[in-house]
């Protein structure tokens, strides 16, 4: 969708949609929430796990300084707080020198090295039920798990319970009517799962993963126009 891109363009756009009253699978108002990263900070305030996050609109390097020494850890993950798709996402090692920032809101996160062995788990609710659950891993050597980067995919039959019991503490604090989410968590060092992401602009369903092969995303829209045809 590229809203990543305009920003304001994509905002005023959600405004419209909310104003105009607008039926969208997810309201506009989530629309225009979910495309700032910052909305992590509300859900962690709502009791929702995830790494130690830090926002800045002046990227310097006692900024990055700083995190290592908060946090202890030897790498951190910097990226806008606006982006999609690992767009501009770098990984910072102690010491590194980093390019001071033009002004653009960036997220400074530890970087997780389970990521490189246990990989990203993404769960799929499709009207508020879990449809199918993901394991990406990425390749040797990078830490990035979409397919552009070499991702490996697999579908889990048995999902973890941790990851499930996250992902609906999720969707609880985010207390909206979603057609669809795609909850994205990964545990860290000692078992617990962070979420990295709640992703409810236009995320990919992994329907080829899916072993319903998409009927549960097909099941909700249905009762969704259903319940707008009969409103």
């Amino acid at each position: 969708m590229g809203y990543h891109f305009d920003h304001v363009r994509w905002l005023r756009a959600c405004a419209t949609w909310q104003r105009e009253g607008i039926a969208m699978a997810n309201p506009a108002s989530v629309l225009a929430w979910n495309s700032d990263k910052r909305y992590l900070v509300e859900l962690a305030a709502r009791g929702v796990a995830l790494p130690a996050t830090t926002f800045t609109d002046h990227l310097q390097q006692h900024v990055i300084e700083r995190m290592f020494d908060a946090t202890g850890v030897d790498e951190l993950i910097v990226k806008p707080a606006i982006s999609g798709g690992a767009w501009k996402t770098v990984r910072v090692r102690r010491g590194d020198a980093i390019e001071p920032g033009d002004g653009t809101t960036m997220l400074v996160q530890p970087y997780l090295p389970t990521i490189e062995h246990e990989g990203e788990t993404s769960l799929l609710y499709f009207g508020g039920v879990l449809s199918h659950v993901v394991n990406k891993r990425p390749v040797a050597g990078e830490f990035r798990v979409q397919e552009e980067f070499g991702g490996v995919y697999r579908v889990l039959d048995d999902p973890p319970a941790g990851a499930v019991a996250l992902a609906e503490q999720v969707l609880a604090a985010i207390d909206a009517p979603l057609l669809y989410a795609r909850i994205d968590v990964v545990p860290d060092a000692d078992g617990l799962w962070l979420l990295m992401e709640a992703e409810l602009i236009e995320p990919d369903f992994y329907l080829g993963s899916d072993p319903q092969q998409g009927a549960g995303f097909a099941r909700a829209l249905r009762d969704a126009l259903n319940d707008g045809a009969t409103a």
